[in-house]
């Protein structure tokens, strides 16, 4: 998330999810996956909403980068594609 890592924690507090969740505050990470936009119809300087499943071996398993500011994956969506790559029990 190209968020501050205070406020991605408060969310997750309140929303808390079975994944780790990756902060990007100088937008470093959306860079070099391809979902900064420096300058757009409807934003500047932003990431565009985007989704990965990276497994432990860190293959990329899903993958959604949204065309605009409103266009967000699903997070059923994204729970079914993480819940099909856990790392076995041990």
């Amino acid at each position: 998330m190209c968020q501050k890592r205070e406020g991605v924690a408060a969310w997750l507090a309140k929303h808390p999810l079975p994944f780790p969740i990756l902060t990007d505050e100088d937008r470093s990470r959306a860079k070099r996956w391809g979902v900064y936009v420096a300058l757009n119809y409807d934003s500047i300087h932003m990431a565009r909403p985007a989704a990965f499943v990276v497994d432990p071996a860190g293959v990329i398993r899903y993958a959604r980068i949204a065309r605009h500011q409103m266009d967000h994956a699903p997070l059923a969506e994204i729970l079914a594609a993480a819940s099909q790559h856990e790392p076995p029990a041990r």
